[in-house]
């Protein structure tokens, strides 16, 4: 462990707690509007894991089958998916993100699953599609163009190194993904504040930058830690990319309350 961030564990343990609390404080926000606390908290946890577990189940199936040389790409450097396997990565994992989010925001006497999915309409199930497969081009495009390569290059220091890594992953991943939605607007005009939707991109950043920060400054570095950190960092992006969606038109429809007429 970087002898830096050691000497400040204190500090940025403090940090790690204020994010924990910036994020207690929106599901407090989401409980006040929202009648069902189960209903917000199944749809963040299924949002934000049920990808990895997708993921991690292909891998073991591909890895019996001895299928294109698959592996079981957790993250980390000479762990990470590339090509075909990146794309794949980057849609299973991102599209439920996007579907949970939509369901989210479904009425809530709607408790049906099959009800709440055919009540999304095409142009939102077009949008839920095209999300998935923009988070498989960014992470063909991260995973693919030689930046972690470059970065570890510049020989910066390990933790510092892991740090810009996982802010230029989770920004690439939020930003790519985030052009479904003006895509979408531009097809069907019909989608609302195709732009507020941003808000995913500081969320994704945010969380995962303070995931990752919290494993240099308490672990020692291990194959697990590699496995464990990059187990944290998928749900902390994912976790960070629904908070943004659901909040976005949230905000937008309080902003069109308080306007005057």
């Amino acid at each position: 462990m970087n002898g830096n961030f050691a000497s400040n564990l204190l500090e940025l343990l403090l940090s790690v707690v204020a994010v924990v609390e910036a994020v207690r404080r929106f599901f407090e926000w989401l409980f006040r509007i929202h009648s069902s606390r189960l209903r917000v908290l199944i749809h963040a946890a299924a949002a934000s894991t049920l990808g990895g577990i997708l993921w991690n189940a292909l891998c073991h199936v591909m890895v019996a089958l001895n299928y294109c040389e698959w592996h079981h790409y957790m993250g980390g450097s000479g762990n990470e998916p590339h090509g075909m396997h990146a794309f794949i990565w980057g849609v299973l994992t991102l599209t439920p993100v996007a579907l949970f989010a939509a369901l989210f925001m479904q009425k809530p006497e709607i408790i049906n699953w099959r009800a709440m999915i055919e009540g999304l309409g095409a142009r939102y199930l077009i949008c839920i599609a095209l999300y998935g497969l923009l988070g498989g081009l960014g992470a063909h495009l991260f995973y693919d163009f030689g930046l972690r390569p470059g970065i570890e290059a510049a020989k910066l220091g390990g933790d510092q190194q892991e740090l810009i890594i996982v802010v230029l992953w989770a920004g690439i991943l939020s930003a790519a993904t985030y052009l479904a939605f003006p895509g979408t607007w531009l097809v069907f005009r019909k989608l609302d504040t195709p732009f507020s939707s941003m808000l995913q991109i500081p969320f994704a950043i945010y969380l995962s930058f303070f995931s990752i920060l919290f494993f240099l400054t308490v672990f020692d570095y291990t194959h697990i830690f590699d496995m464990l950190r990059g187990l944290v960092a998928g749900c902390a992006l994912r976790l960070g990319l629904y908070c943004g969606l659901i909040a976005a038109p949230l905000l937008h429809e309080r902003l069109l309350r308080q306007s005057p007429k």
